[in-house]
């Protein structure tokens, strides 16, 4: 078939190709649904140059020809654009969109000429371009696939627990355990330090409701997929998921790994054998979503699956951040939002996605039942789509104005939340609240460790809990106090790794200057 010279690929699978590429690089971070949009508007919008270009050219081959080059122009703008902004001549940058624009139109119509006047064997081309898009097109699927194939082989494996001699459990009346997890929520002295945010109003607030503050807590991993994993396993990670790659190639495959011991973690296994139902929610992000637990909260929108008609999501801006479409976003913002809604605002639904989670948490008491839930609430971590008081933004802020707003929003919402919880649950409630680690904006390298690390018990009784606990002996507490366990705690320690090696890892210790000895 590829020998025929006039069978044109090429131009359809050169469409589909940045579309593959970039799931295949963001597969631990993006549903494969996220790409479906981009996918087929790739492939109606090529399918229909393709045929335009027939029509004036009247050749089949040559006008796949051209249109090829049009993709590659149009798929290759942002990443060179990337690439070559920050060129500087004599100390003045010369790149700009409009030269670029102008470069690339005189690449295309050069080109385009070229291919239909002086091109004199197309077929020939035209062939070898089939087998180098094919080519190119079954690395990033080969990745996904092998990708998908290994992680599906990969289980969990606990060490269960026997509660059946755990006093009276059964006959008391189960306290429901609330673990809220504020994703980027940092401590209180770094706030201070680094954004002169002063947050001791919202922790004595805190301490009024009755719940122990961690002033000197750090999170044991500088990342949320370990630091989370960790936290729901109640060990550090080496201990139940060692390092199990011998190159950087498998990352993605132990970041899969990491994902499952999250889904199906001790503390979760242990709830579900005192007789809790798990309760989770939509997070935006597929490795921390609990889709098989009790009850799985999403939007109604959501639920169905992907929504084409909706605006653009984060695998969209992507895609239109590394395209000529950048061009446009550019030159003229009114034009883009005209033609690509929420383009300039991606975030509409960050932000409904995080509400959603907020006014749900607020009516779990009536949840019959004992039950563990589970929100993971990608705020303050960007993107900033709260102002102060909740205000719709309508242009992204920068990060040290950005970050305290939602720290403001948050706090008021949380207190809102903590007294819905207190008050409506027939028994008191046992209340996590929890950063996974801190902001990126911080003080030394210490300030994305140190966390927002407050707990509440039912009568107040926090006899294993001390100011420097970390979230690898949270749940041990827990269990403990509340239904007859031994688990030993064990000892607080800070990993800090890169992202792209997350088990090459250093200590770092803890430097709040007051917590000595605490």
């Amino acid at each position: 078939m590829l020998k025929n010279k006039r069978i044109v690929l090429h131009p359809f699978l050169i469409c589909i190709y940045p579309v593959i590429a970039m799931l295949a690089f963001n597969i631990t971070e993006m549903r494969p649904t996220d790409a479906l949009r981009a996918l087929l508007v790739s492939l109606v919008l090529t399918t229909l140059l393709f045929l335009l270009l027939k029509v004036v050219i009247k050749d089949w081959v040559k006008a796949g020809l051209v249109c090829t080059l049009a993709l590659l122009l149009f798929f290759s703008y942002g990443h060179i654009y990337d690439l070559l902004r920050n060129t500087n001549v004599f100390g003045y940058s010369i790149f700009r969109h409009r030269l670029q624009g102008i470069v690339w139109l005189a690449i295309f119509l050069l080109g385009a000429w070229w291919i239909i006047r002086r091109l004199k064997s197309p077929g020939i081309l035209n062939s070898a371009l089939n087998i180098v898009a094919i080519i190119a097109l079954a690395l990033p699927l080969f990745n996904l696939l092998s990708y998908q194939v290994q992680a599906a082989n990969q289980t969990t494996e606990h060490t269960s627990l026997d509660f059946s001699q755990t006093a009276n459990v059964e006959e008391q009346s189960l306290p429901d355990v609330y673990y809220i997890l504020l994703d980027e929520y940092s401590r209180d002295d770094y706030l201070l330090q680094a954004f002169n945010y002063d947050n001791a109003p919202f922790l004595n607030a805190l301490a009024e409701r009755g719940f122990f503050i961690g002033y000197c807590s750090q999170s044991n991993y500088n990342q949320t997929r370990q630091s989370i994993t960790s936290a729901l396993n109640m060990n550090y990670i080496d201990a139940f998921y060692p390092n199990t790659y011998d190159n950087l190639d498998e990352v993605d495959l132990y970041k899969h790994g990491l994902a499952n011991y999250l889904q199906h973690s001790l503390v979760r296994e242990n709830f579900e054998q005192l007789g809790y139902s798990t309760v989770a929610f939509e997070t935006g992000f597929d490795w921390t979503e609990i889709k098989d637990s009790d009850l799985y909260l999403t939007r109604n929108d959501q639920a169905a699956g992907p929504n084409l008609l909706k605006g653009v999501n984060e695998f969209e801006v992507l895609m239109i951040r590394s395209s000529a479409l950048l061009f446009v976003s550019a030159l003229s913002p009114s034009l883009a939002d005209l033609l690509l809604p929420d383009l300039n605002y991606p975030n509409k639904d960050h932000r409904e996605r995080i509400l959603f989670v907020l006014d749900s948490l607020e009516k779990m008491p009536t949840v019959p039942g004992p039950k563990f839930v589970f929100a993971h609430i990608v705020s303050p971590h960007g993107p900033f789509v709260f102002g102060p008081n909740g205000e719709v933004l309508e242009n992204a802020p920068i990060y040290r104005i950005g970050y305290p707003d939602q720290i403001s929003f948050l706090n008021g919402r949380v207190l809102q939340i903590i007294d819905e919880l207190q008050k409506d649950s027939n028994t008191p409630p046992i209340i996590i609240l929890q950063g996974d680690h801190g902001a990126r904006q911080h003080v030394g390298e210490y300030g994305r460790l140190g966390i927002l690390n407050a707990i509440y018990f039912p009568g107040e009784e926090y006899k294993q809990l001390y100011t420097k606990i970390t979230p690898v002996n949270t749940f041990r507490t827990v269990f403990n106090q509340f239904f007859g366990q031994s688990y030993p705690l064990l000892d607080d320690i800070s990993y800090k790794s890169m992202y792209t090696d997350p088990l090459n890892t250093i200590i770092i210790p803890n430097t709040r200057q007051d917590c000595e000895g605490k």
